[in-house]
């Protein structure tokens, strides 16, 4: 996860003036992002979610090292599901993180 701000983070109260919710890195740093895009409970909704992005990318990181330890994912077994999740959804969690990391998309 180098590159990234060091999470985690938070969502920061909606500013009353403006509507902006910061989404703040718990070390006391700037802000890592602001969002101010739709409605009240729409802005929240989106920033909890950015929030929670280094935990989920963490997560992520994980199980498809598992999966990819395994041989689930680079051709090497013929099952359809790795502990209950499907290939096809573990292959959209690696596009999903490719895309965090700047890659280019596979095709």
């Amino acid at each position: 996860m180098d590159g990234w701000t060091k999470g985690p983070w938070e969502a920061g109260e909606r500013c009353e003036i403006s509507g902006w919710i910061d989404v703040n890195p718990m070390n006391g740093h700037r802000s890592v992002c602001s969002v101010y895009q739709g409605s009240d409970e729409q802005n929240e909704r989106n920033a909890r979610l950015i929030a929670a992005a280094p935990e989920l990318a963490e997560a992520a990181e994980e199980i498809l090292s598992y999966a990819v330890m395994n041989d689930f994912l680079d051709g090497q077994s013929h099952e359809n599901l790795a502990f209950g999740v499907s290939k096809k959804d573990l292959l959209r969690l690696r596009a999903a993180l490719a895309k965090a990391h700047g890659e280019p998309k596979q095709k």
